[in-house]
């Protein structure tokens, strides 16, 4: 296994999480993206008492929490080390699509293109602004809206795009097991049929997908950053997020 394919591989095990790692050392040019600085998770939640020491021994400062007000305060975040930023990007737990659309992973991701690029973009504003702060950004599965998030970030700042495909279709192998398991209880406890769909919605981030999104970035807006730009993301806002993530 090479250094890069260690780096994006690594999964901090951190009690009451399944899916948090690290984003430092991905390639951006000439330079990496810093070590120590840049996180990614699934729901804090269930974190344990050792999960949550091990929290603040990483120093992580900064949550910015993409999911709906139902999610904070069904599954609510205790970090008192922490400040948390509430970002949502869906209104509702189930994201709005197309009315003639259902809802496969392809429509929820191009829904979240076309319906809250506002809100993908005040998101990566926040991580922008995050001066020196570790900043970890998360959802429920630290799968969709936090795979987009992270992707507009590192690939405005130049981290090659083999590595941020890579890195988002490694959440798939962290979710398997227990986390899909349980989530699927849940959903089939709420009365959701568990169809081929709702099975990919839950557990799948195809490699394949995230390649067509970022296609959808260049073709339509010339770029990752030009959709950020294209929703209000400022020059100055460039210049934060770059000093803020690479080294």
């Amino acid at each position: 296994m090479t250094n890069m394919e260690i780096t994006l591989s690594r999964r901090l095990p951190v009690e009451g999480t399944y899916n948090l790692r690290e984003l430092g050392g991905l390639r951006a040019g000439e330079r990496t993206v810093r070590w120590g600085k840049f996180y990614r998770s699934d729901a804090l939640a269930g974190l344990t008492p050792t999960g949550k020491k091990s929290m603040d021994d990483l120093g992580i400062r900064l949550l910015i929490d993409l999911r709906t007000e139902e999610e904070t305060t069904t599954e609510p975040t205790r970090l008192p080390a922490a400040t948390i930023v509430h970002a949502p990007i869906f209104d509702s737990g189930m994201p709005t699509v197309m009315p003639e659309q259902p809802h496969t992973l392809d429509h929820v991701y191009d829904a979240m293109l076309d319906l809250h690029g506002a809100r993908l973009t005040e998101a990566v504003r926040h991580i922008a602004h995050s001066g020196e702060e570790r900043v970890l950004v998360h959802c429920t599965a630290g799968k969709d809206r936090t795979g987009l998030v992270v992707a507009l970030a590192l690939l405005a700042v130049g981290v090659h795009r083999e590595d941020v495909v890579l890195d988002y279709s490694r959440t798939e192998q962290h979710l398997a097991g227990p986390w899909v398991e349980g989530m699927l209880a849940k959903m089939t406890a709420a009365g959701y049929p568990l169809d081929d769909d709702v099975l990919k919605l839950v557990s799948a981030s195809p490699a394949s997908l995230l390649e067509r999104i970022v296609d959808r970035w260049e073709n339509e807006w010339g770029s990752p950053l030009g959709f950020l730009q294209d929703h209000g993301f400022t020059t100055a806002d460039h210049a934060a997020l770059s000093a803020a993530l690479l080294a």
